[in-house]
């Protein structure tokens, strides 16, 4: 369509270039009988943004029309499925499956893409979404902390922290929106510095943050951060007046308009920023293992190599309760060469109305997550589940940043 509009454009200029000649350079018919060539009196400019409008008016219904739908089925309170990350009950079967290829991510086996398929169902109140993704490995690891050498440090590929690439778990994210932010949810400035007087995307792939601060929810689930036992971030798209994370050092992170909500988190970081005499700054860990030898065990196999996935069962977090305040006399018992996770996490969890709650397991090369949220959480924060609303999805293969993504959204229809 765009080849045929450019073409056009040049024939209505060629057109009224002829017309625009002088009498005497015109051709006359031999007849001699001069005939007026036809004048075009619309300006090739307006002719031109008449026909772009046109085009563009047509491909927004096109894509409207023969976007992908979602169709969550209702159910009732009695068949609502257990959130175990396995799609056995019968519930699902019922439930036609949505599927898209996400493209533009990290790794995935040097694919950097990853199929996704989706399924959902509601009993009136509640709705039960399953997710399937391609991923060839199993990763947990989240900036660990190793021991070597007197002194802590993280267990990363690259200096800048806030875009492993390597040595990070697995994630998925989804982005909800009611039925009038299209592209992404409208959320997304895909430039290295979208705001002049902000720091840069440290991927240089761009920011999310919505348009006049309107909201676009995002769940986010996290392998390492409660994501294998339950828990899924509750979190959004907005404004850009989210503050720098300076906790690591020069690395500065900003999120743009992305933020959770921090009364549903039951995680925190283990790593505990300390001033050095020599000017730079140190890390250690806030809390240290009761049971370091009991802790390695329940690691696993060790190693910072991408395509080395986690056993199942491994822990690449600490529980509060397992755990005691660091101090120096503790630290000196650890010795040289142990690495223990940075990330901390609640004995419980606090439930909300607008708490979203799941499960995920790892099988073959793909990932699978059940999650539950209410319909309508009345939350200002959050979207509510309704037909009409559109959702995209995108998978994190062991990265901090660099996940996949889709541009077309899945149509919700709830029945």
């Amino acid at each position: 369509q765009l080849a045929k509009h450019q073409q056009l454009v040049r024939e209505i200029e060629l057109l009224d270039s002829i017309t625009r000649q002088p009498p005497s350079t015109r051709t006359r018919p031999r007849s001699g009988l001069v005939r007026r060539a036809p004048r075009l009196h619309a300006h090739p400019l307006a002719s031109a943004v008449a026909a772009a409008v046109a085009i563009g008016v047509f491909a927004l219904g096109a894509e409207r029309i023969t976007r992908p739908t979602l169709l969550v089925r209702y159910i009732t309170p009695a068949e609502a499925p257990a959130l175990d990350g396995e799609l056995s009950e019968p519930v699902w079967s019922l439930a036609p499956p949505a599927r898209t290829l996400t493209v533009q991510g990290g790794d995935f086996g040097g694919t950097r893409q990853s199929l996704v398929e989706v399924r959902a169902v509601h009993d009136g109140t509640t709705a039960y979404f399953a997710f399937v993704w391609e991923d060839p490995t199993r990763s947990l690891k989240h900036l660990p902390l190793i021991k070597a050498d007197g002194r802590w440090s993280v267990v990363a590929s690259r200096a800048d922290l806030t875009d492993e690439m390597t040595v990070n778990e697995d994630k998925f994210a989804v982005l909800l929106t009611g039925p009038g932010l299209a592209l992404i949810g409208g959320a997304i400035r895909l430039s290295s510095r979208p705001l002049a007087d902000k720091p840069p995307s440290v991927t240089g792939r761009g920011l999310h943050f919505t348009p006049d601060g309107a909201t676009a929810d995002v769940w986010l689930w996290r392998a390492a951060h409660g994501g294998l036992v339950g828990h899924v971030d509750n979190c959004k798209f907005a404004g850009t007046d989210q503050p720098v994370n300076t906790a690591l050092g020069p690395s500065a992170s900003y999120s743009g308009g992305f933020a959770c909500d921090p009364e549903m988190i039951p995680y925190r970081s283990n790593i505990a920023v300390i001033a050095r005499p020599s000017g730079a700054n140190g890390i250690r860990p806030k809390r240290l293992p009761k049971d370091p030898t009991r802790q390695r065990l329940q690691l696993g196999r060790i190693s910072a190599e991408s395509w080395h996935g986690e056993p199942e069962g491994a822990q690449w977090w600490l529980r509060d309760s397992d755990t005691e305040r660091y101090s120096a006399a503790r630290d000196a018992r650890i010795p040289y060469g142990t690495v223990i996770p940075s990330v901390l996490l609640s004995d419980s969890f606090i439930d909300l109305p607008a708490s979203i709650k799941g499960h995920a397991r790892w099988n073959a090369g793909r990932w699978t997550l059940e999650l539950a949220r209410r319909l309508n959480t009345t939350s200002p924060h959050d979207v509510a589940i309704s037909s009409g609303a559109m959702i995209w999805v995108a998978a994190f293969d062991h990265a901090e940043k660099r996940h996949t993504r889709h541009l077309r959204p899945f149509t919700l229809e709830v029945n």
